[in-house]
């Protein structure tokens, strides 16, 4: 994660945390979905934007 989408540790941790709830919510184990999905949200909380298509996002923050 932290190389993909240049991700300090706390951020890295925040949607380990995050993926762990929402695998626990569905009764299962953390999957590749979850950690997407965290990291999408994550990456949104720090003002940038993911392009679905090819995953790739862009600062919105000047």
């Amino acid at each position: 994660l932290a190389k993909q989408y240049k991700l300090a540790g706390g951020n890295i941790r925040n949607i380990i945390v995050n993926s762990a709830y929402l695998a626990a919510t569905n009764g299962g184990m953390v999957q590749m979905h979850h950690l997407m999905h965290s990291t999408m949200r994550e990456l949104q909380k720090m003002g940038r934007v993911v392009r679905k298509p090819d995953k790739q996002f862009v600062s919105v923050k000047g």
